[in-house]
């Protein structure tokens, strides 16, 4: 009876936990492209509040479409490179893009390479937006996932050989046509909700290489 009673607590915890953290959705319209972005614990705040987070998701959206166009255009003939960027073109919308929940488990993160949840603020109570460059690091990151197939279309999960492949790819190219400007987080770490950022995938002594390798494409 005891235990009845305590899995029935936990289970009202854990239902109010989850509502609590992913309930609160708006969707608010965005200045720059007049898309609406999922917004979450957004009733409790102000519309500036909102404007600004939808803005940012916004700018990021910006970014990456111009990353995807790039792309497509640059390695369109490469076998190497092209059956990952038909994914990466295929699966990413702007509607895929949200605010991610205030959750101690989770920064951002990507859901069956369909869905991008970004932590947008800081997780303290200043709530401050993070810097867009640190975030493009971050959807880079993200990205990587959503588009890491083999060549016979099955996805591959974690961070193997593949994802680090494309990743390197990604930064290297929105370093190139000026989406995201070159940081070494292993020689700068910068906090991000709750983590630290200390590594790089593209180290110092190796971008520039990357950088000439890419140009000479063009």
């Amino acid at each position: 009876m005891i235990l009845l009673i305590l899995a029935t607590l936990l289970a009202v915890y854990f239902t109010f936990t989850t509502i609590n953290t992913y309930s609160e959705v708006v969707y608010v319209e965005s200045d720059l492209d007049q898309k609406n972005y999922i917004i979450r614990r957004g009733k409790s705040k102000t519309p500036q509040y909102l404007k600004e987070s939808a803005n940012v998701l916004s700018e990021i959206n910006v970014r990456v479409t111009k990353l995807v166009q790039h792309l497509q255009k640059k390695y369109s003939n490469d076998t190497s490179k092209n059956y990952w960027i038909k994914h990466l073109s295929n699966n990413y919308k702007a509607n895929i893009l949200s605010e991610a929940a205030i959750d101690s488990r989770y920064t951002t993160f990507t859901i069956d390479k369909q869905d991008i949840h970004v932590c947008l603020r800081s997780r303290d109570q200043s709530e401050k937006i993070y810097n867009i460059n640190l975030l493009m690091y971050v959807v880079l990151h993200e990205l990587a996932h959503l588009c890491n197939y083999d060549r016979y279309d099955y996805p591959i999960q974690g961070h193997g050989v593949e994802f680090v492949d494309i990743f390197k790819t990604l930064v290297s190219e929105a370093v190139n046509i000026g989406i995201y400007e070159y940081t070494d987080y292993a020689r700068a770490p910068q906090e991000y909700c709750g983590i630290m950022i200390n590594t790089a995938v593209l180290p110092q002594e190796k971008i520039n290489f990357y950088l000439e390798q890419s140009r000479k494409l063009e």
